[in-house]
């Protein structure tokens, strides 16, 4: 199995009503805020411990039926930083 190696442009800004529990081995996130101040038009994007992709892209991941991810709504606010 060929295995590509991807690497996400990295957005800044967990917004302040971000409520993530870091107490365990991996992140369990509760509410998810981001506060966007640039965005590149990337289909996939990530800000630790999250990944976020474009409604095109979630399209597609399920036509191809990808597995090992779950799709979540998040908060998204502009900052105009």
């Amino acid at each position: 199995m060929k295995y590509i190696k991807i690497e996400p442009e990295v957005i800044v800004g967990l917004g302040d009503s971000s409520y993530i529990d870091f107490s365990s081995k991996f992140a369990k996130i509760n509410h998810l805020h981001i506060s966007l101040e640039d965005w590149l038009g990337d289909d996939l994007v990530e800000c630790y411990p999250a990944f976020f992709v474009t409604n095109d892209l979630k399209i597609g991941m399920e036509k191809e039926h990808f597995t090992g991810f779950e799709i979540k709504s998040f908060e998204l606010t502009f900052d105009e930083g």
